[in-house]
């Protein structure tokens, strides 16, 4: 019998697995995204020589699902994982102060974000070795499996053929073999970045109505930036 390889992403399930078990003990390691950066060229280069991508989390000081994600998921044992295929920092948007982009450039924040169409926060951002966005997630996530899934729909380029939602309801039976459960639904879904295929653009079209409704029905404390706020 043929034995076919396992992939790394399939490794981290299994690790998952033993870790939920208690089979195995996590290994001492800060958490994705616990870093933050103000120089995201640097961070891109830094990327790019580990043979990885950047994946950059957007939050807001004030926003309760930014916190309850880390505490919840990026905190978990396991989560880890999601390293070794991206390099992680953190941007809190409503920071003082200019950042450098992925691209070089020196912007405020607030309006880097916008720019890149993260009108809510939480928010993932992923980009190339050519500090180019390649995809962003708008919405928190719900489990340490859910973020290894989203990172393999990143690193296979899932998104060339379906949106996020659906790419992931296709593969959950893949990560419940494995062991795992994960939520049936997210709160909001992924959004493929300008320059889609018809079809993906008005199916972003439909969730960029949803998202800017429940944004400035469920907004925060003032004080945000305008065009930004945190989801419920």
């Amino acid at each position: 019998m043929i034995r076919q390889p396992v992939s790394s992403f399939a490794r981290a399930l299994i690790a998952l697995v033993a870790l939920s078990a208690g089979l195995i003990s996590p290994p001492l390691q800060a958490a994705p995204f616990e870093r933050h950066a103000d120089n995201l060229a640097r961070e891109v280069q830094a990327a790019h020589r580990d043979g990885k991508q950047l994946a950059v989390l957007f939050e807001l000081s004030d926003c309760p699902s930014c916190h309850e994600l880390k505490a919840e998921v990026l905190s978990k044992p396991g989560a880890g994982a999601f390293e070794q295929h991206f390099r992680t920092v953190s941007v809190t948007i409503d920071q003082q102060g200019e950042l450098t982009t992925p691209r070089g450039d020196k912007q405020p924040r607030d309006q880097w974000a916008t720019r890149l169409g993260v009108f809510a926060t939480p928010a993932l951002g992923f980009f190339d070795e050519k500090g180019q966005l390649v995809y962003r997630h708008l919405g928190t996530l719900h489990s340490a499996e859910e973020l290894i899934l989203l990172g393999r729909y990143i690193a296979e380029q899932g998104f060339e053929d379906a949106p996020w939602t659906d790419w992931r309801d296709a593969h959950l039976g893949e990560v419940k073999a494995e062991g795992h459960e994960t939520h049936d639904k997210v709160r909001q879904p992924g959004v493929r970045p300008p320059g889609a295929h018809e079809h993906h653009e008005q199916h972003s079209q439909a969730q960029h109505a949803e998202h800017a409704h429940n944004a400035n029905t469920n907004a925060v404390a003032a004080g945000l930036p305008s065009t930004i706020r945190s989801l419920p």
